[in-house]
């Protein structure tokens, strides 16, 4: 990721997506960017409202705007710099067709919607996630500015990289602690070891048996000290802890490092370049998007193929 000229970010009026908008005018001061605040009409509920009122779309527009413009100025506030679109049309085909017409390189948008249960991403935000094809920064209503806490997962992909070198750069830019987190699975037992784990299947584990729990642990360190080299020079400048956990289900056990830290922003690599959903955005991925009690900035893989 580099750092975004544009950032493009979405409101609905609810409160997550006013915050959205002040963690995208922080952001925009930051590095700095130009900043986009975009409301999106949506169209099918606008032909159910003229089953009732004979309303023309440029006076729904007219109409709209300056509310719109209103509310993003006391939102961001006084002397922010924040430019504001009124559409109307499908959301996620608007936000799309405005990243790519902005420039944006990095989308900010609230983590659920104004119709969503509040421990849930909504679905106009995980589409987004899946599918948009530039970093995706989703906010939770009590995200703190500026960000002081920060995690990164990583599981030795390129993607992860590119997730650690995001979280690297938030970091110096926010001054803020930088945790690497790498979630290991307990290695196959069987060999030096009788006792299987609760829950264990053997999908869980795709790397070869060792002969005792020492040796796997080795193996582990030596990758990811292998996976840090090549950022070593990104990481000058910044506080960072190297982080180590062993679990059968990384994504809970994430969620339970994220509360404990007291992180801001988990950072994260989604996979795929197909348009199939389970590799398109990973299991792991998807759950931690879900259960993550701070923000999470989702980083997509080098060669993804976006297909609205």
């Amino acid at each position: 990721m580099h750092p975004p000229q544009t950032i493009l970010t979405g409101t609905d009026y609810s409160d997550v997506s006013f915050r959205a908008l002040q963690v995208a005018g922080h952001l925009a001061a930051s590095w700095p960017a130009r900043l986009v605040a975009l409301h999106v009409i949506d169209r099918d509920e606008l032909e159910d409202l003229r089953a009732q009122v004979d309303i023309s779309d440029e006076a729904v527009l007219e109409r709209a705007k300056p509310q719109l413009e209103k509310s993003v100025l006391q939102m961001a506030g006084p002397g922010a710099a924040v430019e504001t679109e009124l559409l109307i049309g499908h959301p996620f085909a608007e936000f799309i067709q405005a990243a790519e017409r902005t420039g944006a390189g990095l989308l900010v948008l609230g983590a659920h919607g104004s119709g969503s249960e509040r421990d849930r991403t909504g679905a106009l935000a995980t589409r987004c996630v899946r599918k948009a094809p530039l970093p995706v920064l989703l906010v939770r209503e009590n995200q703190e500015i500026p960000l002081r806490r920060i995690t990164a997962c990583v599981d030795f992909s390129d993607t992860s990289r590119e997730a650690l070198l995001a979280a690297v750069l938030f970091a110096h830019k926010e001054n803020a602690l930088l945790d690497i987190l790498h979630i290991r699975r307990p290695p196959v037992p069987g060999f030096g070891d009788s006792t299987v784990p609760s829950g264990f299947s053997v999908f869980d584990i795709p790397l070869p048996p060792y002969q005792d729990a020492s040796e796997y642990v080795a193996h582990q360190e030596k990758l990811f000290s292998d996976f840090l080299k090549p950022v070593e020079g990104a990481l000058q400048g910044v506080a960072w802890n190297r982080q180590c956990l062993e679990d059968l289900h990384p994504a809970q056990a994430i969620a339970a490092f994220l509360h404990k830290s007291g992180s801001c922003l988990v950072v994260l690599g989604t996979r795929g370049r197909t348009g199939l959903r389970n590799l398109l955005l990973g299991s792991t991925a998807e759950k931690i998007i879900h259960r993550a009690p701070c923000s999470v900035l989702a980083i997509k893989p080098a060669g993804f193929e976006f297909h609205l």
